[in-house]
């Protein structure tokens, strides 16, 4: 649910840096609606990654991909926040120079979804 809003993300921020005035106001409304799902996307995954978790917390220092998996969740987190207060600071300034900071921040989501998803396959595999 999160990666897919994050890769909503980018399709969204393509068109909003070819608008002005309303349409990227309209734009930036829409993203804010999708980070929305992101948020309750990566909540679900934190809290069902910790129940899957429950046979490996024992032997939790034995698994280094474990720990990989973990760290680039919670870089993921920080880099969804930062990304909602940047969308934040844009609609409310309605300034196309915060456009490159929230495609920069939407491809960093995108990689580090990504990574979690190989990461968890690996640790878990």
């Amino acid at each position: 649910m999160t990666l897919g809003s994050v890769g909503s993300f980018l399709l969204i921020r393509k068109n909003s840096s070819q608008v002005n005035g309303y349409e990227y106001t309209r734009d930036l409304g829409i993203i804010k609606k999708f980070l929305k799902y992101a948020y309750i996307g990566i909540g679900v995954m934190i809290l069902s990654g910790g129940y899957l978790m429950t046979p490996y917390w024992a032997t939790f220092g034995a698994h280094p991909m474990i720990h990989v998996k973990m760290t680039l969740v919670v870089l993921w987190l920080l880099a969804l926040i930062i990304l909602g207060l940047v969308l934040r600071s844009a609609i409310r300034n309605e300034n196309t120079a915060y456009n490159i900071r929230i495609g920069f921040y939407s491809t960093l989501s995108v990689v580090l979804g990504v990574a979690v998803v190989v990461s968890a396959v690996f640790s878990f595999h």
